[in-house]
Order: structure tokens, then sequence, then C-alpha cells
């Protein structure tokens, strides 16, 4: 994360928000409005909160990304992506599947344009953002 750019010549920071953003993706896409087979095998919800533990250990550590913008003003943003964070963490703990979906949703377009933006970052154009 410290370097300019990885080898293949990307910027670290998009790439790591890319992959969280794949991951909301596949979550919200492939279990929460597709397939039930992690659900009808019991571990879905248990699941989904370790992945909602790795974001926030991503996102919210002490020298997470979250800790670069309340110094420089955008305390709102990162106040926004933690309490997306706790509501998702709340409806998975409650196995609330249509909750899940929409907070899995707000975290994952917080992510995309608010995080990204106040990071500087510059995600692309793909074809699931509606571009």
């Amino acid at each position: 994360m410290a370097t300019a750019n990885l080898p293949d010549g990307s910027d670290p920071v998009a790439t790591l928000l890319l992959g969280l953003l794949d991951y909301t993706d596949y979550v919200k896409t492939r279990k929460l409005e597709g397939l039930l087979d992690a659900q009808l095998a019991g571990h879905f919800y248990p699941g989904v909160l370790a992945g909602l533990s790795g974001v926030r250990a991503t996102l919210d550590a002490p020298d997470g990304f979250l800790s670069l913008l309340e110094p420089r003003g955008d305390e709102a943003v990162a106040d926004a992506v933690r309490a997306a964070l706790t509501a998702a963490e709340q409806r998975a703990e409650a196995q609330d599947r249509d909750g899940l979906a929409t907070e899995i949703g707000r975290l994952e377009g917080l992510i995309r344009r608010d995080l990204a933006d106040a990071l500087f970052v510059t995600l692309g154009i793909n074809f699931t953002d509606g571009d």
C-alpha cells in the first residue's frame, strides 16, 4: 500500500477498494439475491459476519482508510461507512436477508462513490455500477 503502483502498474488503494467491492457484489448478487446454497447449509450468516469483519479490519483499523479521512475533515464519510458496516453486521446477526441485502448495497455504494472520492481514487467504469 505504501508504493506508488503494484507490479502490474495498478494503484494499490484502488485495487484494494475494488476487491472490497467484488466481495460486497458477490454477497449481494450471488448469495442474497441468488443461490441459497450456503444459507441452506447453515453457514451463510457466520460467513458473511466473518467477511464483514475483514472489511471492517481493512477500513476501520487504527491505520485503515477511514483513519485517513478524519484529519482531512471527511468525518461524515468515515461515519457513514462505519454506520453501514454496523447495520450490515446487525442484519447478518439477526439473519435478516432483506435488510442485509439493503445494507450491503448501501456499503457498496459508499465505498464506490464516497470513500473512493474522499481518498482521491478513480475506480474506473464497470458494468455493475450503472455507468
